[in-house]
């Protein structure tokens, strides 16, 4: 494995781990719903978005009998002096449209801070 894939390796790890922890730490999904780790078991069009994120990017999804949550994220340089993990989570339904969209900040202890509000619209990126 090249030094490029192990970076994208560990950068997909990190924000896998920043989502996780914004789930639990936040209640955002119940304890009772069951993870989704095959993209094969979401909708065609998550299927789809899956296939095409870049390797800084991660995914997590739910289902909860048939009630779902998708998050799509990346870390980004918050261009703070604190090492805290910073986040942009996009929140997507069934057909992969975002419905909303933000930036967090994890502070201690295990907190997330809404940085910015973002529009939720196709790419819902930050300027």
């Amino acid at each position: 494995m090249d030094g490029v894939d192990v970076r994208s390796s560990r950068c997909r790890a990190q924000i896998e781990f920043c989502i996780d922890a914004f789930v639990e730490e936040t209640g955002y999904i119940p304890a009772s719903a069951r993870e989704i780790r095959d993209p094969t078991q979401l909708s065609p069009s998550l299927e789809l978005l899956i296939g095409a994120l870049d390797a800084a990017s991660a995914w997590r999804a739910w289902d909860e009998r048939g009630r779902g949550w998708f998050i799509q994220g990346r870390l980004i340089d918050s261009g703070a002096t604190t090492e805290a993990p910073t986040a942009h989570l996009i929140f997507r339904d069934h057909r992969a449209h975002a419905i909303a969209a933000g930036v967090w900040c994890r502070g201690a202890p295990a907190r997330w801070d809404l940085v910015e509000i973002l529009a939720p619209g196709p790419e819902a990126t930050s300027a």
